[in-house]
């Protein structure tokens, strides 16, 4: 931290000694812990190229003496990073009068890489974004008319980030390619070959012997020359399958004969599950009618989508019925029960210890396992003869529940006789039914019983014992008409009710007034008193 470099001119020697500290860092070791040993002789190696630093010497103008009048200032930054650190420098290249030209380098930059491990592609990306950041400071800071700036770097993978227009990156690469182009323009960018890229000193370190055999003060040599040969092709860029670059996913279709059951979990009613289905068998009937269209020499684009029948829709239906039984019943994958309509073929192809053997199970010609019986003869359709047999999975739920909303969500009874009319016939479904009615919202709501508020504690005036009507109440009922003389007249009762015996006692009121009940309540006070 004793190092006053802000320029960075000495960013190739003062690497090294970052890396030190890094590694140091890593070892976890409290500030007063004392080097390892191979730290120690790798530190005092660093210390003599510090010490032999006074004899380097660098001039404080950048033009020299004879030089002239400056006609032509440029900037040339260069970057490049490896699997130690990543660094830039800039030159500032000037032209006087008699086209001479000056070369001296403004800025340098040197820092380790991170102790996470990182791709060599993003930490040259990385240095990248560096050389546009001090581009920006240094425009700011310099006072000169800068005429023109490039940007070079000896990684065709960073050129290929920076001007590709198409692809789509990673966050990571995709910031970093964004500020770039932020603060310079593709066609600001060359390469370089590693061998004449002077950022390659700051990058990996020097030692004090090759710094001054270098060229890091004064740049590679071509961009000395008067005219710079520029790039008359655009150089093939590489782009590397690292995580810079997302992967054009497609997907993979695999080949299989049917779906999923899982992919149901998340529907909540039996039309979804059947219009779901339907889209997919009217997409695959396009597609099919495409490809035999596109083979007959047809024009495909006068091949239309069917829209969605009822006949579709009842294809759909067929077709998770098919699907639920053949993952569900053991004798449908391995074809043991027999499609003939002979009870005793059946019978003998059923195994008896099968749960199905009772239903006397058979499948019809569109591949549906169904009940057998005795009904072949009767006048009611097919399905209700011969229901198709679903077990207790959620897609069979969703027929429940729509069977339930049919019959207005009648009780277990009605559920089953709609489903028995509707062709489906679920195993266990009694218990299956009482229990999705039980957890039915609208028929808990609908069949829910009258609330009883709970009575509260009686007050301590009925509990504890007392002369007659030392606690009581009192209440006015009527009226009554009576007769006095020729005259009807209203009368009204007053009752008083004893709280700890129940006994009563009544009043006769002449009207409803304050003063009426003020005097049959006197009259019942001088009644008790006597």
């Amino acid at each position: 931290m004793s190092v006053y470099d802000p320029l960075g001119l000495l960013a190739p020697l003062l690497l090294p000694g970052k890396i030190i500290l890094q590694d140091l860092c890593i070892t976890s070791a409290a500030w007063d812990d004392p080097l390892p040993d191979i730290l120690q002789d790798r530190w005092n190696r660093w210390k003599t190229y510090i010490l032999q630093l006074e004899r380097v010497s660098i001039d404080r103008c950048y033009k020299p003496k004879d030089f002239g009048e400056v006609k032509n200032v440029e900037l040339r930054h260069f970057c490049d990073a490896s699997n130690l650190g990543y660094g830039h420098c800039t030159y500032l290249r000037m032209t006087n009068g008699r086209g001479e030209v000056h070369c001296t380098l403004v800025l340098g930059k040197s820092r380790v890489s991170p102790i996470k491990t990182v791709t060599v592609p993003r930490l040259e990306l990385t240095a990248a974004v560096l050389s546009v950041k001090m581009s920006a400071f240094l425009q700011a800071e310099l006072d000169l008319k800068i005429g023109r700036e490039v940007f070079w770097t000896d990684s065709r993978v960073v050129l290929g980030y920076i001007k590709n227009e198409t692809r789509r990156y990673h966050v990571f690469v995709a910031n970093r390619v964004r500020q770039i182009r932020d603060e310079s323009s593709p066609n600001q960018w060359r390469h370089v070959s590693t061998q004449d890229n002077p950022a390659d000193a700051p990058s990996r370190g020097l030692t004090f012997d090759q710094l001054e055999a270098s060229k890091w003060f004064m740049g590679p040599d071509f961009i000395w020359e008067r005219e710079i040969l520029e790039e008359t092709e655009e150089e093939a860029t590489v782009i590397p399958k690292d995580l810079g670059l997302k992967s054009n996913t497609h997907a993979s279709v695999k080949e299989v004969d049917e779906l999923e059951l899982g992919r149901f979990d998340h529907l909540s009613s039996w039309y979804r599950a059947k219009r779901a289905v339907a889209y997919c068998l009217r997409l695959k009937s396009y597609l099919q009618r495409c490809c035999h269209a596109r083979r007959d020499g047809k024009d495909v684009k006068k091949v239309v989508m069917e829209p969605l029948t009822t006949e579709l829709l009842l294809h759909a239906e067929k077709e998770i019925i098919r699907l639920i039984q053949r993952r569900t019943f053991d004798e449908v994958k391995s074809s043991g029960i027999s499609k003939s309509h002979n009870e005793r073929e059946r019978r003998r192809h059923c195994k008896e210890t099968s749960r199905l053997c009772r239903l006397d199970p058979f499948i019809d010609d569109d591949g549906i396992l169904r009940v057998g019986g005795h009904l072949r003869r009767s006048d009611l359709s097919f399905e209700s003869k011969n229901p198709a047999i679903l077990p207790q999975i959620h897609l069979t739920k969703l027929i429940v529940s729509q069977c339930h909303t049919e019959v207005a969500h009648g009780g277990r009874g009605m559920t089953t006789n709609r489903l028995r009319a509707k062709g489906y016939w679920i195993l266990g479904s009694s218990n299956f039914i009482s229990k999705f009615i039980s957890q039915c919202v609208v028929c808990r709501r609908l069949r829910q019983p009258p609330q009883i508020q709970k009575m509260a504690d009686l007050p301590e005036d009925r509990l504890s014992p007392a002369p007659l009507f030392t606690y009581a109440g009192v209440d006015c009922f009527g009226l009554w008409l009576i007769k006095e003389g020729r005259k009807e007249l209203k009368r009204y009762g007053m009752i008083f009710t004893c709280m700890a015996s129940r006994g009563i006692h009544i009043e006769v009121l002449h009207s409803l007034s304050t003063d009426s009940f003020t005097n049959g309540l006197r009259r019942f006070f001088l009644s008790k008193a006597l």
